[in-house]
């Protein structure tokens, strides 16, 4: 299966607000470096949307790389 992990702080709405971003897949993980963007545009306690996309690497090899365009995240809790 395939994961995403990733922390925003309660209430935190705006870009750059996405911290410890993961995405496991295969046995693998995937980390973000430079170029990675995000934009929360709700956290109300009882949701949480945003945007983001750019490229994240395989663990510490920064020679293979995925590209996320135009992702989202919406969840209610």
């Amino acid at each position: 299966g395939e994961v995403i992990y990733f922390q925003v702080d309660k209430g935190d709405i705006g870009s750059d607000k996405m911290s410890g971003f993961y995405y496991f897949v295969n046995n693998k993980y995937y980390s973000y470096g430079g170029g990675f963007e995000d934009n929360i545009t709700v956290n109300n306690g009882s949701t949480l949307k945003g945007t983001f996309s750019g490229v994240v690497s395989l663990g510490t090899d920064d020679t293979q790389f995925l590209t996320f365009t135009n992702s989202s995240v919406n969840i209610n809790y």
